[in-house]
């Protein structure tokens, strides 16, 4: 599920933020009062057949479900990889695994691909990211660009939540 889409040219700058779903599309302006909020939330392990949006037993995944109904839902999609480190630093960077070199337990994303959070900040948008996944680690360059980031490992949904919607309300 989608509301927001962006695209990132092949210099490394950020083509264009747009909103899509029922409402019309939309290209942020220059001004950083007018841009639009982005939220990148993802799910790791979750099974397709267990959301309701996609087929799943009713009520097991009701925000979801209510979040999809405003909402571009894609019906297919293919990840960059089958291991979660490697699979985000390819959302987060657009580029191939090869490329941005994040694909072995030790690797970090090279220095020459810029993250979404990177140019969002370049942009003027405040950046935060919270995980709980050892291997979407700082070490690993997954916090670059991101002017609040914490990754507790183990941590709960309700806690992480908890602490996003606490930076979210500042």
């Amino acid at each position: 599920v989608a509301k927001v889409s962006m695209s990132a040219e092949s210099d490394g700058s950020l083509g264009g933020l747009s909103v899509r779903g029922p409402s019309a599309t939309t290209v942020a302006p220059a001004s950083n009062l007018d841009k639009p909020n982005v939220l990148l939330y993802m799910v790791d392990t979750l099974r397709r057949d267990m959301v309701g949006v996609y087929g799943g037993p009713p009520g097991l995944t009701p925000h979801w479900d209510n979040f999809a109904t405003d909402s571009t839902v894609y019906e297919q999609m293919v990840a960059a990889s089958g291991w979660t480190k490697t699979s985000l630093a390819s959302i987060f960077t657009g580029v191939h695994p090869r490329a941005h070199g994040a694909n072995s337990p030790t690797a970090q994303i090279r220095p020459e691909f810029p993250t979404l959070a990177e140019l969002l900040l370049e942009r003027g948008y405040s950046t935060a990211g919270f995980t709980p996944n050892p291997t979407v680690d700082e070490k690993f360059g997954f916090a670059r660009g991101f002017q609040a980031w914490s990754n507790r490992y183990l941590e709960t949904s309700a806690q992480i939540h908890g602490r996003a919607l606490s930076w979210l309300d500042q």
